[in-house]
């Protein structure tokens, strides 16, 4: 194995994600107000930040245009974009209100679906 880059977040790093059709990873933690930081990994740069708080998960869609962030009872799905230097991430396309925390989630392979961990079960839900 080659060292290649350290990438400094503010505040522990709960969860993390590959875009798997860009050159980006995703970095969730506790901190209030940018709990999300978006890397551009060949130059180091931060490329976007999400105000979301308490992140444990986060994974992209299989297209790389949405991400799925587990916050606290919630889950959120935003849209990302990314051409020529316009770096856009829209307000959640649409969010489950969950009655207890979540342990894990997950993108099918055909994008369709979100599965997400409970203690004590699995709930599948048709991505937004």
């Amino acid at each position: 194995w080659t060292y290649f880059n350290k990438l400094d977040a503010p505040w522990c790093v709960n969860g993390l994600a590959w875009n798997p059709a860009a050159d980006n990873i995703i970095c969730g933690g506790d901190k209030s107000g940018e709990g999300i930081m978006v890397w551009d990994v060949s130059s180091g740069t931060v490329v976007a930040t999400i105000e979301e708080q308490n992140v444990f998960g986060l994974c992209w869609s299989p297209c790389g245009r949405r991400i799925a962030i587990e916050c606290q009872n919630s889950v959120r799905v935003w849209e990302w974009s990314l051409g020529r230097g316009n770096i856009q991430v829209t307000q959640p396309m649409g969010m489950l209100e969950l009655d207890q925390r979540v342990y894990g989630l997950d993108w099918s392979p055909n994008g369709n679906w979100i599965a997400n961990g409970l203690d004590n079960a699995l709930r599948l839900w048709a991505a937004p």
